[in-house]
């Protein structure tokens, strides 16, 4: 409605300062031109498109000198937009965060792989040899626990994050709870009561943790369900 009303007053001003109007001038130019500021900048967000308006404005307001050549950049900025850049410039940050969290998963996965089974080169080096038979026995307990981790359990938990369960979540909840503290997740309480926030611990003191996400949590149950689901998350890829 406000953006309805907006635009008729933009067209009244329009016409009243040009003493008319006619459909030639929003013409294929002119609607390409808005397209690829919406592309450039990012579909779906306000903010995205006064940026891509100001990128291409630039290109085509201030690099006229290079003539014809500034709508085949403008053109080139959006096809790259288009295949690498699924948010469009704006949405470059939220993209990269996903990257990283994605990265830092496989990484998680990894050292929990690699910790089950380690090769037979490094065990040598090893001197502890209870730490091999608890890496063994970790990685048979996760292989079983993945078996436990069923749509009917997940729902359980966000349906009771607390109190009693049954033996299969309990199993799991257990399991978590006593890994060490070096990245693990915990919940981080920015405004009592209304917002949380999921954290990864450093385990080592006077470390702040780092923070997991952006996303926020408005209640302390719902940040339990967000742990829950990324402890199963980094069990089933380990």
């Amino acid at each position: 409605l406000i953006s309805s009303a907006a635009l008729g007053v933009i067209g009244a001003f329009y016409a009243t300062h040009f003493r008319g109007a006619s459909p030639n001038l929003f013409g294929f130019d002119t609607v390409s031109m808005a397209l690829a500021m919406l592309v450039i900048g990012g579909l779906g967000r306000a903010e995205g498109a006064v940026l891509g308006t100001l990128i291409v404005v630039f290109i085509d307001r201030v690099m006229i000198d290079l003539g014809p050549l500034r709508i085949v950049l403008i053109g080139v900025l959006m096809l790259i937009v288009v295949l690498f850049l699924r948010g469009g410039v704006f949405g470059i940050k939220t993209q990269f965060r996903a990257w990283r969290d994605k990265k830092k998963s496989e990484n998680r996965s990894a050292r929990a792989e690699k910790g089950g089974e380690m090769l037979p080169e490094e065990a040598t080096e090893v001197r502890d040899k209870d730490e091999l038979a608890f890496r063994r026995y970790d990685k048979n307990q996760r292989d079983f626990l993945k078996t436990l981790v069923t749509d009917e359990v997940i729902k359980e938990f966000k349906n009771k994050p607390l109190g009693q369960h049954s033996e299969a979540l309990e199993r799991l909840l257990t399991y978590f709870r006593r890994q060490p503290m070096v990245d693990k997740y915990a919940i981080k309480c920015v405004e009592p009561f209304k917002v949380y926030q999921v954290v990864a611990l450093s385990g080592i003191p006077g470390v702040a943790p780092r923070q997991v996400e952006d996303k926020v949590y408005t209640s302390r149950e719902d940040a339990y369900v967000g742990v829950f689901t990324r402890r199963i998350q980094d069990l089933l890829e380990s």
